[in-house]
Order: structure tokens, then C-alpha cells, then sequence
């Protein structure tokens, strides 16, 4: 099962098309126990309740034919503590990777928890969605808050899954020896050839074992997926991949 984690909040074309972009099985909208803002929170729960509607209603099903459940009731965190939001959060998520595909949509909820759930999806390795808006309302929601509501979808964007320890211990030589070999490498001795061009052929099937532990650590990030042609491994670079390997070329530049 697939389980999309997102947190409540007022912008709910922003909720609904990270919903339609990741195609869960089972939505986890995230409530705020500190309820700071009663009308706030009146608000929210309406926006909640026609998310609902519209994605269980017979005009807009086949958008959500996916969707089984919307959990609305079970999840709560204190939207104001980023240690409370980031402790259930981690719990959450790392619980529900054991068994099923998990994403989070960062689009919705206020900073503190959008952080939490970030930090998150990337020790857990779940998927990560960002949708942008077309453009921000210029007035506040209400007077005790100078947050503006985002309006309308430009864009969506998957977010490169990055180790805690930042960019030290991903094996980058695998990635770059792959984009060389124009996105995909038909065996694991191809990309061993690109890392060492002038290896010894003793040499070759210790320096595999290798390139094949760091493949495992690339496809569990996401960098890479493999498919089993034969007695070889297919080694192709994912979206995601390229994407922080691009990032690091910057970054290298």
C-alpha cells in the first residue's frame, strides 16, 4: 500500500495535486493539536472536509480512483514544536516504510512541521513533493498571522532524497561512470570499466563487489533503479538521480 502524508492546512489545490501527482492508496493528513486559532481552525476543517468531498465525489472520482481512505483523525502534532512534530513524525513514516510506500507533500502546513516532515521522508527515503503555486493572495488569512494563501498549481516537483550526513557517503563515481555511459550501463563491469579504465583483470571482480554495494545504496536513495537482464544487472540513472548528480556538478563547479 501506498501512504501519503500531508498536513492540513488552507491551500487545498495545493493538497489535492500532490495527492494526484503521488497516487496513494491511503491519504494521512496531519492535525495541529495546539490550536492556537479557533477560527483558524474553523477554517481549516472546511478545507479538510471538501478535500474529502472532492475526492470521494462521483464528478471528480476518476481524478482519485486511487484514493481508498483519507485518514483526517489519527494524526495529530503540535504544529508549534518543531521536536514534538519531528519525533511523531519520524515514528510515523519510519513505521509505515516497513510495510509501504510512503510520500509526503511539503506544499501545506506551516514551516515548523513542513520542516519536520522533510527531515523525515529523507532518513526514511520516502518520496518528497513540492507543488508551486500560481501566485499568493496579497492579504493575510487572518489578523493574527502574516501568512498568505497560495492559490491555483504551477507546478509539482519531486524532491532528491539526501542523506542526513548531507553528500559525504554517496558514491557519486557510480552515478557520474553511468551518465557516461549515456544514462544506462548494460553490466556492472561496464561502470567498473568507466570508474578504473586501466584496471587489472584480477582486479575487476573484487572492484564489482564494491560497485555493486554502492548500486544497492544508490537504488534504496532512489539515484538508480536495476533491472535483471540475464546474468547481468541494467543499471539506469532515475530523474531523481540525475537531479543531485546535476546538483553536484554545481556545487563541484
Amino acid at each position: 500500500m501506498h501512504v501519503h502524508f500531508v498536513p492540513q492546512g488552507l491551500e487545498e489545490d495545493r493538497i489535492l495535486a500532490g495527492i494526484a501527482v503521488a497516487r496513494p492508496e491511503k491519504v494521512v493528513i496531519i492535525r495541529n493539536s495546539n490550536k492556537k486559532i479557533t477560527d483558524l481552525e474553523d477554517e481549516v476543517q472546511t478545507c479538510i472536509d471538501k478535500i474529502r468531498e472532492r475526492i470521494f465525489s462521483k464528478r471528480e472520482r476518476l481524478a482519485y480512483f486511487f484514493v481508498r481512505d483519507v485518514d483526517t483523525k489519527s494524526y495529530f502534532v503540535d504544529f508549534f514544536d518543531f521536536i514534538d512534530a519531528l519525533k511523531k513524525i519520524d515514528d510515523w513514516v519510519s513505521t509505515e516504510k516497513k510495510n509501504n510506500e510512503v510520500s509526503v507533500n511539503l506544499s501545506s502546513g506551516n514551516r515548523i512541521v513542513s520542516c519536520a516532515l522533510f527531515c523525515a521522508a529523507m532518513k526514511n527515503g520516502a518520496s518528497t513533493y513540492y507543488i508551486a503555486p500560481e501566485y499568493y493572495e496579497k492579504g493575510p488569512i487572518v489578523e493574527a498571522t502574516p501568512e498568505r494563501l497560495a492559490k491555483g498549481i504551477q507546478d509539482s516537483y519531486v524532491l532528491p532524497r539526501i542523506t542526513l550526513d548531507y553528500m559525504h557517503n554517496i558514491p557519486f563515481r557510480v552515478l557520474e561512470a553511468i551518465e557516461r555511459l549515456e544514462g544506462t550501463a548494460n553490466s556492472i563491469t561496464d561502470i567498473v570499466n568507466k570508474i578504473m579504465p586501466d584496471i587489472r583483470e584480477d582486479h575487476i571482480r573484487s572492484e564489482r563487489m564494491k560497485v555493486s554495494k554502492e548500486i544497492e545504496q544508490l537504488r534504496e536513495l532512489g539515484y538508480v533503479a536495476v533491472s535483471i537482464r540475464g546474468r547481468e544487472k541494467e543499471v539506469y540513472l532515475t530523474d531523481v538521480g540525475k537531479v543531485i548528480l546535476n546538483f553536484r556538478m554545481r556545487e563541484k563547479g
